[in-house]
């Protein structure tokens, strides 16, 4: 049977919400795909659920293997899919019923070889965030904000992605997402968002992006000086610097914000060509980052107390 969409799901410790993402993505009113569930050696009962799935739809495919990542199960993922796009979904999420059917339309329609859409953003104890975006095309010239850092709210040419060999980095713990969107988005010849909110991205607390370690700092710093050399590669330095400037800036902020203990002294040293520049981009954070030239580090993690609190 000929596949479209190949929708590529990583599966680790996810029994408790896993069939409810499984279900949304086989009730979606476009029917030709396959599911390909990636068990990363999950320990709980995950790999079981997805055995039982697959006897039920011969849409879905199984994969298990011995717990080595999201990046190396996505991977796989990719390495087997038979679909002429690529989609992401992880397995504690959901999406919404016409979620493929309007993305694919889309990119046919608009030609593009990436469409994405709005996210809603479970938060717990009933506090929903909602992105969505204004429709139509986008690039880093047009409007940088649309340039997200994750792959689980797009829809992708495999062609794209296989004619330039991308892929998630394995040798890193975190922003693997960010370096495989943003050579999407470098690669692709046209973007396009649509204004839908299709995907339900659940918050939880213990995931690896809301326990940051310097470890993953050097991750972050890594991705984002591959990102900028890439660009300089294609030609596309100066279409790419002032985003690659905010993603220095964010990796910055994480040795304040995300840390356990504010790290002011590793905040100074990551990307020191930007500590000049971070005054056209801090906004309301300027205030923090003057006391941090200053090497005033007991306001700074006064004012980060203070910030955590609020």
């Amino acid at each position: 049977m000929f596949t479209v969409i190949s929708i590529i799901v990583p599966v680790y410790k996810a029994e408790k919400y896993l069939s409810m993402c499984i279900d949304s993505i086989l009730n979606q009113t476009f029917r030709d795909f396959e599911l390909i569930l990636i068990d990363d050696g999950s320990p709980d009962n995950s790999g079981k659920i997805c055995d039982e799935y697959e006897l039920k739809d011969n849409r879905i495919r199984v994969i298990h293997q011995c717990n080595s990542g999201v990046a190396i199960a996505r991977n796989k993922g990719i390495q087997v899919a038979k679909g002429e796009w690529i989609a992401f979904v992880d397995a504690d999420d959901w999406i919404e019923p016409e979620t493929y059917d309007i993305a694919l339309k889309t990119a046919l329609e608009k030609k593009a070889d990436l469409v994405q859409w709005g996210i809603s953003i479970d938060l717990g104890s009933r506090q929903i965030k909602t992105k969505k975006y204004m429709m139509g095309y986008f690039s880093p010239e047009t409007d940088a904000t649309y340039l997200e850092p994750s792959m689980w709210h797009k829809l992708i040419s495999k062609k794209i992605i296989c004619d330039n060999n991308i892929r998630f980095p394995e040798k890193i713990t975190l922003s693997e997402d960010r370096y495989f969107a943003f050579l999407c988005y470098m690669y692709s010849s046209k973007n396009f968002a649509l204004d839908n909110v299709f995907y339900h991205y659940r918050m939880i607390p213990e995931s690896a992006t809301h326990n940051i370690t310097e470890k993953n700092i050097d991750d972050e710093i890594y991705v984002v000086e591959q990102l900028e050399n890439i660009s300089m590669k294609l030609g596309k330095k100066n279409i790419w610097e002032r985003v690659l400037i905010e993603q220095k800036i964010v990796a910055k902020n994480h040795c304040l914000i995300l840390l356990d203990k504010p790290n002011c002294r590793l905040w100074r040293n990551t990307f020191k060509e930007v500590n000049r520049q971070i005054f056209k981009y801090g906004g309301i954070k300027n205030i923090l980052y003057f006391f941090l030239l200053l090497h005033l580090d007991f306001i700074v993690k006064i004012l980060i107390y203070f910030y955590r609190k609020g």
